[in-house]
């Protein structure tokens, strides 16, 4: 499906999410805004690494090893703001960044305005160790 703005709201129907090399503190995103993924789709990421964080570096196009061991997913619940990515936004590697929506990996990707503090909540990927 080609990402457009009649239904970019399909890429985050219930709260968009985004993973972190650690927990949150203030604001998240710059100006431009934060890089999202839906839920459903990252939690399917999540299972086809099965527990291998680079395979998820690699499908989100991130470098690996910048997640670390045990990354935090973020859900920002408010996704009035939701937009295709123009590859200006804070975040946006130039070595991986693609056009159109979607991560090198192939995931679909929207932005939204940085959240403030008390408007996301987070948990780590895996259990603290």
């Amino acid at each position: 499906m080609k990402i457009n703005l009649e239904n970019l709201e399909q890429i985050c129907p219930l709260g968009a999410v985004k993973i972190m090399p650690n927990e949150p503190t203030g604001t998240i995103g710059g100006k431009g805004g934060t890089f999202v993924v839906s839920g459903d789709e990252l939690n399917e990421i999540i299972q086809y690494a099965d527990g291998d964080v680079s395979k998820i570096e690699t499908i989100l196009g991130l470098d690996q090893g910048y997640l670390g061991e045990n990354p935090v997913v973020v859900t920002i619940e408010d996704t009035s703001s939701i937009r295709i990515p123009s590859g200006n936004e804070l975040g946006a590697w130039q070595e991986y960044w693609e056009p159109g929506g979607y991560t090198s990996g192939g995931v679909k990707e929207a932005v939204v305005s940085p959240a403030a503090e008390g408007t996301y909540t987070y948990e780590h990927l895996f259990e603290k160790r």
